[in-house]
């Protein structure tokens, strides 16, 4: 299992190896701002390429269904499509209640 990388974990790594020039109070809490500064968009970066989980069924439905709802009824809000979409869902759920499809 890997080790999850953290803020502080690395913060911890950095401020170990701070340079032995830095020895006043302003010095160091420049370093560690710049550190965390760093760290952070580090840790973001490596979030953007992380993988993505793929889209569950209910997720998949919700957007095709929103899709093709949005361009038969261009004139509806958000919310009666959002509506729309609920209750084909609902249909949807009770059609494969009565016939389960195997996967």
């Amino acid at each position: 299992m890997a080790t999850k990388i953290t803020i502080a974990s690395i913060i911890k790594e950095k401020i170990a190896k701070m340079p032995s020039d830095i020895n006043n109070k302003k010095d160091i809490e420049k370093y560690f701002k710049e550190s965390l500064n760093e760290t952070i968009k580090e840790l973001k970066k490596n979030n953007d390429e992380k993988e993505k989980k793929p889209l569950t069924k209910y997720q998949e439905f919700m957007k095709e269904t929103q899709k093709k709802l949005k361009e038969e009824f261009p004139d509806l809000t958000a919310k009666e499509r959002f509506i729309k979409v609920a209750e084909e869902w609902q249909k949807e759920k009770a059609k494969n209640v009565e016939n389960p499809v195997e996967e």
